[in-house]
């Protein structure tokens, strides 16, 4: 024994530092296999449970905000005291244009003033078949304190099978009330709530405080029905254990399979949603992968922790030249380059240590590298955002000196055309566009402004076929055809005439604004692109769009492209040059 002992004692460093960590790493990897493994279970069903929660939450919100929606719209309506227009014709083209936000999920939206008069945005459906549910929904809302009441679900003959919410509305110029009302789409929300909610052990159920139920999947077996061939109608027994269940996540034991239910808040329609899950066959799969996880994991990890403890013991003594060597090479050691750890002794550890220390430098100098990518992409958006205003204010100009001039016609087209730069400016996600998207988008903005002036001027295009799908940044001509127009041709007083080339030479894409208006100097348009433009020239707020059109270009492809101006006898001429770009950037 004393020999064993003996011999035990005069083991060196690496037999004790592999039996002690062995002994240690088998032990402690058994305790947390014992703890793992039962409480995974109860993890697993708080994290299913939390994640159908949240999902249940965010679909609820998504209500919510369609009656944040209303309630701005009921505010414009209570704001518009109309500029020569008919209320019910001012009204009735505010709620068509905000039906396009709204839409697919608003059906119809009605406006009832105080005078009883339905304005509709659906108006034909609704002269021929009525809607016998628009004098209770008109006064639900007038006796409501908040102001905002919600139906039941209800056929419409207009809309459909729908659920309705109706707010009051301060109506001008009597400031008496008037009524908004929403029919909502109920097939268009039952089809989101299928894709994220209804799979092949999992269904839901949307219900009001009142116990009505407003829409489920028929094509599941969780629900219970009151005949199960049709599936038309939840069973009232079902209903009732459902509206009992408080908020969060509970259990209906009664029913077969056993249903994990996760019920939402409230929201303000006064609405709850409703996911069950079959748990029985869920946490069965996961029990038996659990369980394979955790004896497959359990081999690899104590073989690689028996392989690691080996190698560590046996490299664990080595001389300190060994490090300083390598230390002394530092100079020449590239930052992707980590010195080798064969040693797991203190050396090692301040190998380690250093290899770490390289890392560090590495992942520094890419976040310094992202933060400067972010940085330039921020400067682009920020010249984007000073760009779409720019052309804004001008055609809000001229639908205002239409309304002015009672122009109904021309300011439906002149409407539609600015809801055409709107969508081409805000809803559209690349902020690359081919030529021909660009000069599509410009003809809406000249035919604004021809409803402004007329036939004060006249443009003309002479794009070349091989350009037409080039692509350029966004709103890159506007701009500077703004500027032709407002401190080239109108200042001049006389037929003006502006024309745009597209062509390529030299690999490059070059366009050309040019006007025949009284003239830009070269001198002036350097300082504008320089931003040095005095701040008490009253032109220069007209002007910035040039700057910010230059930058961009600049940003995006380099200082060899941007904007120049190119002198001629009369008028002036922009020339825009940009690299050859048939894919999109």
């Amino acid at each position: 024994m004393r020999v064993r002992r003996k011999h035990l004692f005069h083991w060196g460093l690496t037999q004790r530092l592999f039996v002690m960590t062995s002994t240690i790493s088998i032990a402690v990897l058994a305790i947390m296999a014992l703890y793992g493994y039962n409480s995974a279970h109860k993890a697993l069903e708080r994290q299913i449970a939390s994640n159908i929660s949240s999902l249940n939450d965010r679909t609820l919100s998504y209500v919510d905000s369609y009656v944040e929606s209303a309630q701005s719209l009921g505010r414009m309506i209570a704001a518009d005291r109309g500029t020569g227009i008919r209320q019910s014709e001012r009204i009735g083209i505010l709620i068509n244009t905000f039906s396009q936000t709204l839409y697919p999920v608003a059906r119809t939206i009605y406006y009832i003033p105080a005078n009883g008069e339905v304005i509709s945005t659906r108006q034909t459906y609704y002269d021929i078949m009525g809607n016998k549910m628009l004098p209770l929904l008109a006064e639900s809302a007038q006796d409501s304190l908040t102001g905002l009441a919600w139906s039941q679900p209800y056929h419409s003959p207009v809309s459909g099978d729908t659920v309705a919410f109706s707010l009051a509305v301060e109506d001008q110029p009597n400031d008496e009330k008037g009524v908004l009302v929403i029919e909502l789409d109920l097939g268009y929300i039952k089809n989101d709530l299928d894709r994220f909610l209804h799979k092949g052990n999992q269904s839901y159920l949307l219900m009001t405080s009142e116990g009505n139920v407003i829409l489920f999947n028929r094509n599941t077996d969780l629900l219970q029905y009151e005949n199960d061939t049709l599936r038309t109608s939840i069973a009232p027994q079902m209903i009732a254990e459902l509206a009992d269940c408080p908020q969060g996540i509970s259990y209906l034991p009664k029913e077969a399979p056993s249903l994990l239910v996760t019920r939402s808040p409230i929201n303000r329609l006064g609405w709850s949603l409703f996911t069950l899950v079959n748990s029985d066959s869920i946490f069965a799969a996961y029990n038996k992968t659990l369980t394979r996880t955790y004896i497959n994991a359990g081999i690899l990890i104590l073989v690689v922790l028996l392989g690691v403890c080996f190698f560590l013991s046996r490299k664990f003594v080595s001389p300190i030249r060994e490090l300083d060597e390598k230390m002394s090479h530092f100079s020449k050691t590239q930052l992707n380059e980590p010195l080798p750890v064969k040693r797991s002794d203190e050396i090692g550890h301040l190998t380690e240590s250093y290899n770490q220390m390289l890392m560090r430098l590495k992942r520094l100098i890419r976040e310094v590298k992202q933060s400067e990518k972010e940085k330039q992409n921020y400067k682009i958006q920020m010249l984007q955002s000073q760009i779409k205003p720019h052309f804004l204010y001008n055609t809000l100009a001229c639908i205002r000196s239409l309304a002015k001039q009672n122009r109904m016609e021309e300011i439906r087209e002149t409407i539609s055309s600015l809801v055409g730069l709107l969508a081409y400016t805000f809803d559209k996600t690349d902020d690359f566009v081919t030529i021909n998207e660009e000069i599509q988008s410009l003809k809406k903005y000249i035919q604004i402004q021809h409803m402004r002036y007329g036939d004060v001027f006249h443009i003309e295009y002479q794009i070349s076929p091989d350009t037409s799908e080039c692509y350029c940044p966004k709103l890159t001509l506007q701009p500077i055809v703004e500027n032709a127009i407002f401190h080239g041709i109108l200042p001049a007083e006389e037929n003006g005439a502006i024309r745009i080339e597209t062509k390529i030479y030299n690999e490059e894409l070059h366009i050309f604004v040019k006007d025949n208006g009284i003239g830009f100097s070269a001198d002036r348009f350097e300082k504008i692109l320089a931003g040095i433009e005095p701040d008490n020239n009253s032109n220069a707020f007209n002007h910035v769009g040039l700057k910010n059109v230059n930058n961009r270009i600049i940003l995006n492809y380099g200082d060899t492209y941007g904007i120049h101006i190119l002198l001629q006898e009369e008028g002036t001429c922009i020339e825009i040059t940009l690299p050859v770009k048939r894919e999109k950037t």
